[in-house]
């Protein structure tokens, strides 16, 4: 390959990642998924803690797309977010092949604390497969729970400002 083929490649590859973190409708994230071989178990269906994974996919892409790098403040500051609480509710079993999309909604932002409500749908019916209510905490991993950086702020107060303004 020549340096403008490879150019060109990147380029390429570059417009192709664009969206690989989901989008923003409104105040909401929605992040896609289709169920693979191994999130499922012998009967075909996706086994249970495998939900969590999938919300944990959700959340960490919208962090992306909003432009908090977490492992930056995890090497400079040894600062990251800890999960203090989830809720998990089963509604349906997803199979393989699947089609799913994690919707994840900011409910609450404090100085410390951030709850978020995510529901992870069938993008073929729009069945609910589950919910997953995480109460995440920003710490220093040396000394515990701290008020969140600023940038963090900016932003999450954006995304609640988005929701406060969706009709």
């Amino acid at each position: 390959m020549t340096f403008t083929e490879i150019l060109e490649f990147d380029n390429k590859i570059h417009d192709i990642s664009v969206g690989l973190d989901g989008i923003m409708v409104g105040a909401s994230h929605h992040y896609p998924m289709i169920v693979q071989y191994e999130d499922t178990d012998a009967g075909g269906i996706v086994y249970h803690a495998n939900y969590v994974n999938f919300a944990e996919r959700g959340r960490s892409a919208l962090l992306r797309l909003c432009g908090i790098n977490l492992q930056q403040y995890l090497e400079t500051n040894n600062e990251t977010i800890v999960i203090a609480k989830m809720q998990v509710d089963f509604m349906r079993p997803a199979k393989l092949n699947d089609r799913l999309v994690v919707v994840s909604d900011l409910q609450q932002f404090s100085g410390v604390r951030a709850e978020i409500d995510q529901k992870i749908y069938s993008l073929n019916t729009g069945h609910i497969f589950a919910r997953v209510i995480v109460e995440g905490v920003w710490v220093n991993v040396a000394t515990g729970p701290k008020r969140w950086p600023l940038p963090v702020r900016q932003e999450m107060n954006r995304i609640a400002n988005q929701k406060d303004s969706t009709p």
